[in-house]
């Protein structure tokens, strides 16, 4: 009778057995992915593809990049649900931050959000994003832009550059109009001009404030608007909602649900 491993657990049978058992226990890590992919080509061969998948291709799965790790898996297993696989590497593997490229270049932008919302995703790579999506995707762009200009004020980011946050801003406010949400959008940089920033941060809330200035008397009709349905902007009739904090497994949309740091447009 074969036996049924739960995911990450390691099967206790013949080579696979004597494989767990070489692994160093006294310099934990050496070896370990060879180990992996030796159990793992076992286990397919045998034609035990999910026990394989679950118990040593998350794991095996390698790359230079996030996406390379995942395209790789894809490739291993074609026959498994592609949005699935980057769930269960996301959970297996951690740092949901870094798995925001891969959900974007994947087309899972629900996901994408929700890794743009997490701790460790990097700010420029949020920027780059909203300024590529901006048109054809100006939904996604304007809230991973907001995610990016939040990230900035709260220290994410690396030695990051005051243009990064202008930039940020540029894409948001032409993402919002592509998508009739400038209102939206103003309300969302009023909150961000107003909190409290990490320290060393200031200069990119300064960057907020003016570009706050300039868009109250530019956008004139759009911040009055945006003013009257202060009480309501993101009930579902207004057509603005909140970003999930964890990616929805159903389908590829946005979940009108849960809730992110900061807001997003319909």
């Amino acid at each position: 009778m074969e036996l049924s491993v739960a995911r990450g657990a390691r099967p206790r049978q013949g080579a696979c057995a004597f494989a767990e058992d070489a692994r160093s226990k006294t310099n934990p890590g050496f070896y370990e992915a060879s180990i992996d992919r030796f159990c793992e080509a076992l286990l397919i061969n045998q034609g035990r593809r999910d026990e394989a998948y679950r118990s040593y291709g998350l794991g095996a799965a390698n790359g230079t990049t996030n996406l390379a790790i995942y395209r790789c898996l894809i490739r291993a297993y074609p026959e498994r649900d592609p949005r699935q696989v980057l769930l269960d590497l996301i959970e297996t593997r951690g740092d949901q931050g870094k798995w925001f490229a891969a959900a974007k270049d994947a087309g899972f932008f629900d996901i994408a959000i929700a890794c743009a919302g997490a701790y460790g995703a990097d700010p420029s790579t949020l920027v780059r994003a909203a300024r590529d999506f901006q048109s054809k995707e100006p939904k996604f762009a304007a809230t991973v832009a907001l995610l990016a200009l939040s990230s900035l004020l709260n220290g994410g980011g690396y030695d990051p550059r005051s243009s990064e946050a202008n930039d940020a801003l540029d894409y948001l406010v032409s993402a919002s109009r592509e998508i009739g949400a400038v209102g939206w959008a103003l309300l969302e940089l009023e909150k961000l001009a107003a909190q409290r920033c990490a320290s060393g941060r200031e200069l990119f809330q300064e960057v907020i404030k003016t570009m706050l200035s300039q868009l109250k008397s530019s956008e004139t009709n759009f911040w009055l608007e945006a003013w009257q349905t202060e009480e309501c902007w993101h009930s579902a009739a207004l057509g603005f909602d909140k970003p999930p904090t964890r990616a929805p497994k159903s389908d590829n949309s946005y979940s009108p649900a849960a809730q992110q740091p900061a807001g997003q447009p319909e």
